[in-house]
């Protein structure tokens, strides 16, 4: 008897769900209709940012210096990681 291995038997493949075609329908009804992020898509006329106002925003100063010392704190370990192995 000639007995094959099949990784994906034809069962599986064809009940998996729905085609590609349907999932890429589903998905662009959803982005058409967004509800999680809806704060984020939809423009809001009354928001002033904070530069409006004349004040500097030391938040966003604070963000920007914790995320170029985590970034120069990565690079440092790799350089010395690299180092280390020549």
């Amino acid at each position: 008897m000639n007995h094959r291995l099949q990784l994906f038997p034809n069962s599986v493949i064809r009940d998996s769900g729905p085609s590609l075609r349907e999932w890429w329908k589903d998905q662009q009804a959803k982005c058409e209709d967004p509800r999680f992020f809806r704060s984020w898509l939809v423009y809001d006329a009354g928001f002033e940012p904070a530069r409006a106002s004349g004040r500097f925003d030391w938040n966003v100063m604070l963000g920007i210096a914790l995320s170029l010392a985590i970034s120069l704190g990565f690079w440092a370990a790799a350089g010395l990681f690299l180092a280390r192995l020549w």
